[in-house]
């Protein structure tokens, strides 16, 4: 019967042209704890481990899909994210590592705003399929009300699974943050925390980017027009001025091109004590900006 180390060399062969090293042997992992059912650590103490047919079967079928370029989450259907599974396809993007940095920082940052017995009011606008406002509605040691929206009604349908499947009472609600009054007035109140993690890739950077995410990932989540890049951002932080209280705080993944002009415009906007924090990559990644100093 089949082993770890003939299963290996198997992904390794066949996605070389594909991804390098690092990203193969991170798809190799995955799917074998996918289909055995199985952490990493129970695997790697196993490495005698061996396979049975159905499992041979089910490697090689992930393994044919893969190699065609289709994204491991949407071939099992779910992706991980700070620890919880969330179900993904092609209507929202895959959660990346550098977004939980963000929202480890908010997480850290919330007891700040409120007392214990008052309720922190938060915002995820261009929220996909959930995970940010779900894992902050789970980790926040504060009673919050999370609401969150998207443009897309397919991509809120993924979120509104999420919410189910991990327990957590999220408003959803459909909006164009470009035409964002009408959401203002049908709540009626302002917010603690305002967090986006809004488009930002320009089409020049398109031909950077990997064919599994340029051929399965939502477009609209992803591109911003070149001749206005910040748009999102600017309306974001336009609504913010307005809709945040007075001690709130605004937060954003950004485009690490774009770190320094975001900061002027906040500046310019009024907001401060604007903060610039750089990604395990060393890459800039997230602002943070207020209403107080």
């Amino acid at each position: 019967m089949t082993q770890l180390k003939e299963i290996k060399e198997e992904f390794i062969e066949a996605l070389k042209g594909l991804y390098d090293s690092q990203e193969t042997s991170e798809l190799y992992w995955l799917s074998l704890e996918h289909v055995l059912e199985l952490d990493r650590v129970q695997l790697k103490l196993n490495e005698k481990l061996r396979f049975n047919e159905a499992q041979i079967s089910q490697l090689q079928k992930i393994l044919g899909e893969l190699v065609t370029g289709r994204p491991l989450q949407h071939i099992i259907g779910y992706s991980w994210f700070y620890g919880e599974k969330f179900i993904v396809n092609k209507s929202v993007l895959i959660p990346r590592p550098e977004t939980e940095e963000l929202v480890a920082w908010i997480i850290d940052d919330a007891t700040q705003l409120k007392t214990q017995n008052e309720p922190i009011c938060i915002l995820d606008i261009g929220t996909g399929s959930g995970f940010i406002p779900i894992i902050l509605k789970k980790k926040i040691r504060h009673r919050t009300q999370i609401h969150a929206v998207d443009i897309s009604p397919e991509a809120l349908e993924v979120a509104k699974e999420n919410a189910e499947s991990n327990k957590a009472d999220i408003d959803f609600l459909q909006l164009d943050i470009l035409q964002a009054e009408p959401y203002v007035n049908q709540l009626n109140q302002k917010f603690d925390i305002i967090v986006s993690n809004p488009p930002y890739i320009s089409r020049e950077e398109e031909s950077e980017m990997h064919s599994n995410v340029l051929d399965h990932e939502p477009h609209q989540a992803l591109f911003v027009d070149q001749e206005d890049p910040l748009i999102f951002y600017k309306s974001i932080a336009d609504f913010a001025l307005k809709n945040l209280h007075d001690r709130g705080r605004l937060y954003f993944e950004i485009n690490q091109r774009y770190g320094n002009i975001l900061i002027d415009y906040l500046t310019s906007s009024g907001f401060k004590d604007i903060v610039l924090s750089k990604d395990i990559s060393g890459n800039d990644r997230m602002i943070r900006a207020s209403l107080f100093s």
